[in-house]
């Protein structure tokens, strides 16, 4: 068995193209094409047991040290993180139905409460937490002073597991939240004051109640949210809108992964939207009375080049790289004599 330069130019366009269909994993899919290329081209039954022994030890080592390297965060099935992280968001928007219930209002609560001189003390997330069974919790709070204040500073940095998203690996044991309401008199969450559930014309499947926030600085308590001002600085300087990708899902083999976040509407509902869907519609969805359309089926998939380019050269490089015919050799020998 000989091998020429031809054929080591091809291994290498074998593994390139492999990587680029599929990422770390084409070491390992090379290896194994490599292996049956060899033990076609050997055609030794000795070998071929010798290869794929190998072959068989090699996959296993492989697969143990992805397993003891990878975080407990990282081993988590990433829909089961999506699923959970859409029930936080249930959770939360139950409460804040429940406290329209509790209090007979039409309107839902202001986005904070303030002092006599305005500036902002109580989060509209501390106000509906009675409505989520943590009365106690509630009580603990000193409510008549600011959310910083050294008297509620057990409160504040309590951990509520309903605010918090089980894809953050940030590992920071702050009380963060990772929902947010989008203030803005345009909005549903016009600071301290409110609105009522007539003043919805876009329809309140179309209106934003609260978003997902993956790389979230604020605390829970904090009566601080994201302002519409901000997200639509956000919308114009990021086409991809980083800031909401929290979550990824698969579109297919041949296709580029969609990510998003978990958007809870006025509704009730909560629906998981990509980030390119969010920057072509997030300020339609967010504004009550613009009037602006929204269509929820308007996120057709993107096709994966690399990995689509990637396939077809890998298929090319090992029917190079297979042993030719007998009846192709012969033939050739008969032209070159």
């Amino acid at each position: 068995m000989q091998y020429t330069l031809r054929d080591l130019l091809l291994v290498f366009v074998l593994l390139a193209s492999a990587m680029g269909a599929f990422g770390t994993w084409g070491i390992a899919v090379a290896v194994i094409l490599l292996v049956i290329i060899i033990g076609v081209r050997c055609n030794s039954p000795r070998i071929w047991t010798l290869l794929f022994l190998g072959l068989f030890l090699g996959v296993f080592v492989l697969l143990m040290l992805v397993y003891l390297l990878l975080s407990p965060v990282s081993r988590a099935s990433p829909l089961t993180r999506r699923i959970q992280c859409a029930n936080n968001l249930k959770q939360i928007t139950l409460g804040l139905y429940n406290v329209l219930d509790a209090y007979q209002y039409r309107h839902l609560p202001p986005a904070y409460l303030t002092d006599a001189v305005n500036k902002p003390m109580v989060s509209w997330r501390t106000l509906i937490l009675a409505s989520m069974g943590y009365d106690n919790l509630l009580w603990s709070s000193c409510r008549d002073k600011p959310w910083n204040d050294p008297m509620n500073k057990e409160f504040t940095e309590m951990i509520i597991s309903e605010f918090i998203c089980p894809s953050n690996t940030d590992g920071s044991l702050r009380a963060i939240t990772n929902y947010v309401a989008i203030t803005g008199s345009c909005t549903l969450w016009p600071g301290s004051n409110y609105h009522s559930w007539k003043d919805i014309p876009d329809g309140l499947e179309y209106t934003i109640l609260v978003i997902e926030l993956p790389h979230s600085k604020i605390l829970r308590a904090e009566p601080r949210d994201l302002t519409f001002e901000q997200v639509c600085k956000a919308i114009d300087a990021d086409p991809e809108l980083e800031m909401f990708a929290a979550h990824e899902i698969d579109r297919g083999f041949f296709c580029l992964p969609d990510k998003g976040a978990n958007v809870a509407f006025a509704d009730g509902k909560v629906r998981f939207l990509s980030t390119g869907f969010l920057h072509k519609y997030l300020k339609a969805m967010l504004t009550r009375d613009g009037g602006e359309k929204v269509d929820f089926d308007d996120s057709p998939p993107r096709l994966n080049w690399p990995r689509f380019v990637g396939m077809a050269v890998l298929a090319v490089s090992v029917i190079c790289l297979l042993p030719r015919p007998k009846w192709e050799s012969a033939a050739s020998q008969q032209i070159t004599g």
